[in-house]
């Protein structure tokens, strides 16, 4: 394809000049106890640094105390912590001298989780006490406070700068502190930073100009804003006119650069880290509504997990910037791939939300990526030569195969792999088939399509594995990848005629009736009642545990559950499946009160059993077998990629690398 040159072009932010347009932007970094950045956190980003990107972004961090973010956040508000930062900027700068690093500010103000941070002690500040959906009443800040806190910023900035940053952000959107200024739904007040919009933007304006002066007018100060709350039932609140309105009296107090986003903690819009069935970039219009207006540069984010489209969002005028935090997640290489036309080989992040569910977990867990098993773990999973070349079977082509045979042929092994369907991706290809999916987790099998292809990998599809076959192979190694099969539970009347599994139905190998009953409520079968809704059936789900969607990611889970809604399915939950008949269903409810649910079709999506069959048959055969993915326990993607990646570490030891 042809190479992609407004991404590549440099650009300048006030006084400092970024290589490129491809930015990435603020993930939640895990700190120690002390506030200072952990060794994965520091490992991290630099291998970001080395992938190209042109401005890389740490954060959020908080200023202060009172605006923590998790137990395992990152903070700025002492100097104690000023040597790991410098340490993590000088090894940063060393790995890409070009690249410029900056740290983002974030204050939760009103949004502080206070219990699920174990800071119940501390009383979140707010410029009003309006009442936080998920938390406390926040303490309504004095003008003393508000200066104190304006100070807070600029002393983190100053300490940023000494430990060798090359900008800051501060992080005015999703209803953090700044946000919560600028928002009228947060701010009642009526002194000289409330009531107006220019008095509502006066906060995040002099924490912007307290930057300039202890730092100086040549550094950077970036900030990200809310175009909109979209809160609902919610009168007053951020929305495009005000967002127009406000940028002019930042860009007056000296802000440099303005990225747009939207939405709060108590918005049910997912608008602000956009799960896969949001079309991509959600938010580019209104950044480039902003451009129209605005004289600095204008930064566009969210769900832009793509190059072209990106390319085109620059094309097009609607951004000047584009910031990218989960593509630079599931490849940090993504930048330096587009320098080099390599854009097909770029592991597309599928936006399933996986990250920021785990982040968000009581806001204690690491953060993770489904598909880059080495996010976070640069020094423990990096790739050394292997000390013995041996010849790897892989049997399955799934995630877990897939990954498996990628990792062994960088090892430097000899790897075939084996798929009885005339496609690779395994249970990706039947995933891609439910709502909203298909673009972002076709591009996942177009990855390891390529990878394999690269490396030398030998695959062989339409070939079903079976002892014969493998003896013949002679392999040193076999890595079992075997996948899993539907789970029918002993339910009366489950071998009927009109009774399919999800499976079949997402697949489009049967047709269902137009009234159906789905048992199971896990992710794939709200999934499938997703389906089927969308297609006009009649949809009940019956589950048998106290509640459905169990293990989903929660922002995935909430879109999916208001569809549904909306779409009139029934789920009844604690109902134990008595028996199917022709006519329909027979369920009993947690108090033993039963009912007879009509349907034509019965669709099961009880969970899946390990495909194991092959196991003790080859045992004999080779000399290692390892087992990956939902062979050895059904899971998600998330675990299956991670098992193939140690699978394909594990394999002999490694011949050290000699300086």
């Amino acid at each position: 394809m042809a190479r992609l040159k407004r991404l590549l072009e440099p650009i300048k932010i006030g006084a400092m000049e970024v290589k490129n347009r491809m930015c990435m932007g603020e993930i939640g970094p895990q700190g120690d106890e002390e506030g200072n950045p952990a060794e994965a956190t520091v490992g991290f980003y630099v291998e970001r640094a080395k992938g190209g990107a042109g401005l890389i972004m740490v954060g959020g961090t908080y200023p202060d105390p009172t605006g923590r973010t998790s137990k395992l956040g990152t903070a700025l508000y002492d100097d104690r912590v000023i040597p790991a930062y410098a340490r993590m900027t000088r090894l940063m700068h060393e790995a890409a001298p070009e690249v410029k690093i900056g740290v983002q500010f974030l204050h939760c103000g009103r949004q502080m989780h206070v219990f699920a941070e174990g800071a119940a002690k501390v009383t979140p500040i707010a410029p009003s006490p309006v009442p936080y959906r998920f938390g406390v009443v926040p303490h309504e800040m004095t003008i003393g406070e508000i200066e104190y806190q304006i100070n807070q910023y600029a002393e983190a900035a100053r300490r940023a700068r000494e430990a060798g940053f090359d900008c800051v952000g501060l992080h005015g959107a999703h209803g953090y502190l700044i946000s919560q200024f600028i928002s009228p739904y947060t701010n009642r007040r009526t002194d000289r930073y409330g009531g107006s919009i220019e008095n509502r933007a006066r906060f995040g304006g002099e924490i912007i100009q307290a930057i300039k002066r202890k730092c100086g007018q040549d550094f950077p100060v970036l900030i990200k804003i809310n175009y909109h709350d979209y809160l609902k039932d919610v009168e007053e609140q951020i929305t495009l006119e005000h967002t127009k309105a406000i940028v002019p009296f930042l860009e007056k107090a000296g802000a440099d650069e303005i990225t747009i986003s939207s939405t709060t903690h108590e918005s049910s819009e997912p608008l602000s880290i956009s799960p896969y069935m949001v079309p991509m970039g959600p938010l580019v219009d209104a950044a480039g509504e902003i451009k129209k207006i605005a004289t600095v540069p204008i930064g566009a984010i969210n769900k832009i997990n793509e190059p072209v489209f990106a390319e085109k969002v620059l094309e097009d005028g609607k951004a000047d910037l584009i910031f990218m935090s989960r593509p630079l997640l599931a490849d940090a290489e993504f930048p330096r791939k587009v320098s080099e036309n390599r854009v097909d080989e770029i592991r597309n992040c599928i936006a399933c939300c996986t990250c920021i569910d785990m982040l968000w977990d009581g806001w204690n867990r690491e953060v993770r990526c489904a598909i880059n098993p080495e996010a976070y773990r640069e020094r423990s999973m990096n790739f050394l030569p292997s000390r013995r070349t041996k010849n790897v079977l892989v049997i399955g082509g799934g995630p877990a195969g897939a990954e498996a045979a990628r990792v062994a042929a960088q090892s430097g092994h000899q790897v075939t792999l084996w798929e009885k369907e005339d496609k690779l991706g395994g249970q990706v290809n039947l995933a891609a088939l439910t709502p909203d999916k298909y673009d972002d987790y076709m591009r996942l099998i177009r990855y390891y399509s390529v990878q394999l292809k690269k490396l030398g990998v030998k695959v062989e599809l339409n070939k079903e594995a079976t002892p014969d076959l493998v003896r013949e192979a002679c392999p040193g190694v076999v890595i079992l990848a075997a996948g899993a099969v539907p789970f029918s539970p002993p339910i009366p009347g489950v071998d009927r005629s009109n009774v399919f599994t999800a499976n079949d139905v997402v697949a489009g190998k049967v047709q269902t009736g137009d009234k159906v009953v789905v048992i199971g409520g896990g992710m794939v079968g709200l999934e499938t009642a997703q389906l089927l809704a969308r297609n006009g059936k009649k949809v009940t789900i019956v589950e048998i545990l106290p509640q459905v969607g169990t293990g989903m990611v929660r922002m995935v889970y909430l879109v999916i559950r208001n569809e549904l809604r909306k779409a009139g399915v029934e789920i009844l939950r604690s109902a134990i499946t008595e028996e199917i008949t022709a006519e329909g269903v027979s369920v009993t409810d947690w108090d033993k009160n039963k009912r007879f649910i009509e349907a034509d079709t019965v669709v099961l999506a009880c969970g899946t059993k390990p495909n194991r069959g092959l196991l003790d048959r080859i045992s004999n055969i080779v000399p290692e077998v390892y087992m990956v993915g939902d062979c050895l326990r059904p899971r998600n993607i998330m675990a299956a990629i991670y098992q193939g990646a140690m699978a394909g570490r594990s394999l002999d030891d490694y011949q050290p690398k000699h300086e």
